[in-house]
């Protein structure tokens, strides 16, 4: 299956594809990590096959996206992803054809960066469902990562993605400095954990674990953690383990 493509909300670039059986109102949001090259065919795939409408964007300010990146928060993106796939007619680039998913239950699901986004998304009441994979829950800790500390990816993002992420330097601070910006860790007494999936690897060496794992405590959401396995990519919603057990979830 080849993706389509559609504009959202004027200036989201959105990849998409519909489920492969039926006119399913079942949707699902796919969060990219930051860095990350936006390549998920075998994740929409996967998920058209099993009857889902999938979308992946691309936030503004990155990719073919218009905008700058980080000059708001990014959930912001996802939410007006979500309330179009709910309410509006989508344009597919290829044909100009009018396609209208009425999605009448929105899930999100993302991956490092990503999982953040995810999460933030779940206080919209338009989504029903999250997965959140490796999320960052508190950027003040991220300051001093030995792997990926946030002054390093500031330099890899200007220098190895270039366009692609278009962003000032300083709303780029924001992450961390700002402990209300894009920063789940603020948001602890407004989150429904029923609504919330947390997905981690012990051994995930580039987000902080205790500070998930704390989260995790605190709300009382549900989690699916392993001994080994890393900073988990939103690929591994295609696995069996992991994918048999979402699918529970999001139904």
């Amino acid at each position: 299956m080849h993706p389509l493509r559609t504009c959202i909300a004027g200036d989201i670039i959105c990849e998409f594809l519909p489920p492969r059986r039926g006119n399913n109102t079942r949707a699902i949001v796919l969060c990219d990590g930051m860095p990350s090259v936006p390549s998920k065919r075998g994740v929409l795939e996967y998920w058209a096959k099993r009857g889902w409408w999938v979308f992946h964007p691309r936030y503004r300010g990155t990719w073919e996206s218009g905008g700058k990146f980080l000059d708001h928060d990014p959930t912001e993106d996802i939410r007006d992803v979500v309330r179009a796939i709910r309410t509006d007619t989508l344009v597919n680039a290829y044909d100009g054809s009018a396609i209208t998913p009425q999605s009448t239950h929105v899930s999100v699901i993302g991956s490092s960066f990503g999982g953040t986004v995810a999460l933030l998304s779940s206080l919209c009441p338009e989504v029903d469902r999250v997965v959140a994979f490796s999320p960052v829950i508190d950027w003040a800790r991220e300051y001093e990562n030995p792997v990926e500390p946030l002054s390093w990816m500031k330099s890899f993002l200007a220098q190895g993605f270039g366009e692609a992420y278009r962003f000032h330097e300083s709303d780029f601070d924001r992450l961390g400095r700002d402990r209300n910006f894009c920063n789940p860790i603020s948001v602890c007494d407004r989150v429904d954990p029923k609504k919330l999936c947390i997905i981690y690897a012990k051994d995930d060496m580039i987000v902080s674990v205790p500070a998930i794992e704390s989260f995790v405590t605190q709300i009382g959401c549900r989690s699916m953690v392993r001994s080994r396995g890393g900073h988990f990519s939103v690929s591994r919603s295609t696995t069996f383990f992991f994918g048999r057990a979402i699918r529970q979830f999001l139904r």
